[in-house]
């Protein structure tokens, strides 16, 4: 993960800001920027683990903060742990520990087996701007925490991020969706993720989704979601594509292409929506 110095400007620092807010400590406005307020509230958080402060985020606060981001934590039981318990001394729930440890029966734990402790909020932001290290975070959280959910590597794009499918139901009607197809649509990417932990909380506790059984539409139908289909065009609209061959020849041609007929192209410059004809506009 990336390292930021104070007054640092980043979307990744939206996540350090979220995973903060959720810890209870409080960096101000989620706004991706690295400032005073951000830099006590991190100082605060080390300070209650007796990690070093500073003005500077590195990998050590990041795995600290990582359960605040995937939304859960591994523990092995111990003398006296029951899921009750475990549920008080997390703020989760009874239910939400079940789901996240099928095989484990809760009345024959044994100690010294790991346990996956969701925690007490809602794993999906809806609050930050997505980038495809928010994927990562939101994915494993999610896989976690919804067992059912299966994930797997379809590819990856020309700056050689995975492209990641995730699946859920046990059903012969197949049914995919996908986002962010274009740099500018990462908006749809939390979108989708809401709605697939939305769906996998309602079939695990049995209630319903949309007016509908949600258990009955995962023994009916099974979910294809690609939630980040152009990683490199994510990254690129925010400015985070380092080190590609393509980006400087992107780059280079971006100021003008947007300002005069917008910006619709992939990392190799094919333009997606409008046609061989104003490509070559732009080619000239």
């Amino acid at each position: 993960m990336r390292e930021f110095k104070r007054n640092a400007k980043h979307p990744d620092i939206d996540l350090i800001q979220l995973a903060l807010e959720r810890a209870g400590y409080h960096p101000g406005k989620i706004d991706g920027i690295f400032g005073r307020r951000t830099v006590d509230a991190l100082n605060n958080f080390r300070k209650d683990r007796s990690m070093a402060q500073s003005e500077h985020i590195g990998a050590e606060d990041w795995a600290a903060l990582a359960p605040f981001l995937t939304g859960y934590i591994r523990r092995s039981i111990q003398v006296g742990d029951t899921f009750h318990r475990l549920a008080g001394e997390f703020r989760t729930s009874i239910e939400a520990i079940r789901t996240a440890n099928p095989d484990i029966h809760p009345e024959n734990l044994k100690v010294g087996e790991m346990l996956t402790i969701p925690l007490g909020f809602d794993l999906v932001p809806t609050q930050i701007r997505f980038t495809s290290t928010a994927l990562y975070y939101v994915i494993r959280g999610l896989t976690a925490r919804y067992p059912k959910i299966q994930r797997e590597t379809i590819g990856q794009s020309v700056g050689g991020r995975e492209i990641s499918v995730l699946r859920f139901g046990a059903g012969s009607h197949q049914v995919s969706f996908n986002a962010s197809h274009h740099g500018n649509e990462w908006i749809t990417t939390p979108v989708l993720l809401k709605f697939l932990e939305d769906y996998a909380k309602a079939e695990a506790n049995n209630k319903q989704l949309a007016g509908q059984e949600a258990n009955l539409l995962y023994a009916m139908s099974t979910l294809h979601l690609i939630p980040m289909v152009n990683p490199d065009g994510v990254g690129f609209i925010k400015n985070l594509v380092r080190g590609n061959p393509y980006v400087s020849m992107v780059s280079a041609l971006g100021v003008f292409v947007s300002v005069i007929i917008g910006f619709n192209h992939n990392i190799l410059l094919i333009n997606i929506f409008d046609g061989v004809e104003q490509w070559e506009k732009i080619r000239k």
